[in-house]
């Protein structure tokens, strides 16, 4: 992905649970529907309604987080339509995901929170 900061430090996460799940938030800037509720995981996956297919423990590829601070908020960059499915679905198997998540203080373009690039407006 471009635009992800260079002095981005990335880290193993073991054990992603649904208590994080409110931490989250999709990818700014990547779909213009997802443009609900600060593209909040929760508000974005009610608004989308993707069907989960699959269970967690069965998902090829780690979710990726990337965010300023161990503090989050994190954004997904990798693995959105897995959680978006996984946070629409009315009942949901249980979460217990190793993912990897990237720290920077720098901005980055698919942040939440951070300004977008001029490379991409």
């Amino acid at each position: 992905m471009v635009e992800i900061p260079t002095d981005t430090c990335w880290w193993e996460v073991h054990g992603l649970t649904e208590n994080e799940l409110d931490e989250l938030y999709v990818s700014a800037r990547h779909n213009k529907h997802w443009n609900v509720g600060g593209y909040k995981l929760n508000n974005v996956a009610a608004a989308v309604q993707e069907p989960l297919t699959s269970t967690p423990s069965s998902w090829a590829g780690r979710i990726i987080l990337w965010g300023h601070d161990w503090k989050g908020p994190f954004t997904i960059m990798e693995g959105n339509h897995r959680m978006l499915a996984y946070a629409a679905a009315k009942t949901r198997p249980a979460l217990n995901l190793d993912v990897y998540v990237g720290i920077s203080p720098s901005f980055c373009f698919w942040h939440c929170d951070d300004p977008g690039s001029s490379l991409f407006q």
